[in-house]
């Protein structure tokens, strides 16, 4: 009798990348031994398939965080096995799963390779070795594994290299024994046990120790642990509509002194980036993806006793790649709010409009309630209220000493951020804060 196999039970065919809204068609590969495939989003039973392929379509209405969990029976009714995958979340523009596909024993076995890209439909390149040595694909979808022994554990790996740049590279344990957990039942060897989550919150004073904080944080309504509390720098993603830098430009001088200048530089080690409100060209992305353009990152570094990375002359001089098709400020805005979320650092979306024009898939009201729930601070500037309708608060910006003004509130609010590491993986909605939590309130 063969010995058990660390290659998960049950694993997601298809990865939803990026900003995923409405009904879309879900696909898992189970192993042999299961006997029915439960469905669950954000806890909830949406179905439970019989038998397969182990297909179904998952409606994720407007946007929002979500967990997609697949879970595994055998005939008894039993869990055997569940897959994860947490939706509308900062992820890679490429990811890659590798399934073992039913079998018994080391001899003929089968692999499965899926992939999903926003930059290509297909890699430019795979590499897939087992242990080290090169495999032929053939296939993607039956990998023809070279005999091996089940009681050892073997490494199958796959690199995929996608146009532009983007790489994705997966593993899979194959072989090997169930060892036990000190705390709890057994688990396959090479499982990942910690996961935690970090909470963006502005503290009044300085941060007590986490062991005073017990109690202070939720999460779906149950007491969670304070494992860190630390201090970075912040990411600042900025969406301009194109009539914005003309609109800036117009603006003289500040009246200030030469050294309040500088009141209007990001704070030290700030990284800013601009997230474009237009896409790749259809054929330079993947098909069903809209990769929107962005640039690279200017970050501030400290030049004797001032920091000189000045937003006003970013914000003008840096310009837009050429933009085909109507603007999409919104979605856009969206896009922003998982590149500010990705580091797990302080962050916030700023949102330039001198214009009306706004052609987005998603609403501006969605999209405001979906960086709420993501936990990034929108700011809003506008040269009138008028352009920006749907926005909510608005800063409108008049002159250059009202720029000055707003970008120090700005770099100043999302220094004040702190990032608190809470024990455990939990989608950003769930968390809250106790009656018990003092002079701590979370970014919104």
């Amino acid at each position: 009798m063969g010995l058990p196999e660390v290659a998960p039970v049950i694993s997601f065919v298809t990865l939803l990348l990026g900003i995923v809204v409405g009904a879309r068609p879900i696909e898992v590969q189970a192993a042999s031994g299961v006997a029915t495939v439960e469905f669950r989003l954000d806890g909830q039973l949406l179905v439970v398939l019989p038998a397969p392929p182990w297909k179904t379509k998952v409606d994720f209405g407007a946007p929002a965080p979500h967990e997609l969990v697949a879970i595994a029976r055998d005939a008894a009714g039993a869990e055997i096995g569940r897959a994860v995958q947490r939706i509308n979340v900062p992820r890679s523009l490429a990811e890659a799963t590798l399934t073992l596909l039913p079998g018994t024993g080391g001899r003929g076995r089968t692999a499965r390779l899926a992939w999903a890209s926003a930059q290509s439909e297909k890699p430019e390149r795979t590499e897939l070795t087992m242990d080290g040595q090169p495999l032929e694909p053939g296939d993607f979808k039956r990998i023809a594994l070279p005999d091996f022994r089940p009681a050892d554990v073997h490494v199958l790996r796959a690199v995929l290299d996608f146009k532009g740049g983007e790489k994705a590279t997966t593993e899979l344990l194959v072989g090997g024994v169930k060892r036990a957990t000190p705390n709890g039942p057994e688990v396959m060897r090479g499982e990942t046990q910690a996961e935690l989550t970090a909470v963006p919150v502005i503290f009044k004073g300085r941060p007590p120790k986490e062991s005073r904080m017990d109690g202070w944080f939720l999460a779906d309504g149950q007491p969670v642990r304070v494992e860190a509390v630390e201090e970075s720098s912040g990411d600042i993603v900025v969406v301009m509509d194109e009539k914005a830098g003309p609109w800036l430009s117009e603006f003289g001088e500040p009246s200030l002194d030469p050294a309040g200048w500088y009141e209007s530089s990001l704070r030290k080690g700030q990284r800013l980036s601009f997230c474009w409100p237009g896409t790749l060209q259809p054929g330079d992305a993947a098909p069903g993806y809209d990769v929107f353009l962005r640039s690279r990152e200017y970050v501030a570094l400290q030049d004797g006793p001032r920091v000189r990375l000045d937003v006003r002359g970013l914000l003008i001089r840096v310009q837009p790649p050429e933009l085909h098709g109507p603007a999409r400020l919104a979605d856009a805005v969206g896009v922003a709010a998982l590149m500010a979320a990705r580091g797990n650092r302080p962050r916030a979306v700023l949102l330039l409009v001198a214009g009306p024009d706004d052609e987005s898939a998603m609403p501006a009201g969605w999209v405001r309630e979906y960086l709420l729930a993501l936990r990034v601070p929108l700011h809003v500037w506008a040269k009138n209220k008028k352009v920006a309708g749907g926005w909510g608060k608005v800063e409108v910006l008049k002159d250059v000493d009202d720029l000055v003004a707003a970008t120090s509130r700005l770099t100043g609010a999302v220094e004040r951020q702190r990032i608190v590491w809470l024990e455990g993986l939990h989608l950003p909605q769930a968390i809250s804060l106790s009656p018990k939590a003092r002079s701590v309130t979370l970014v919104r």
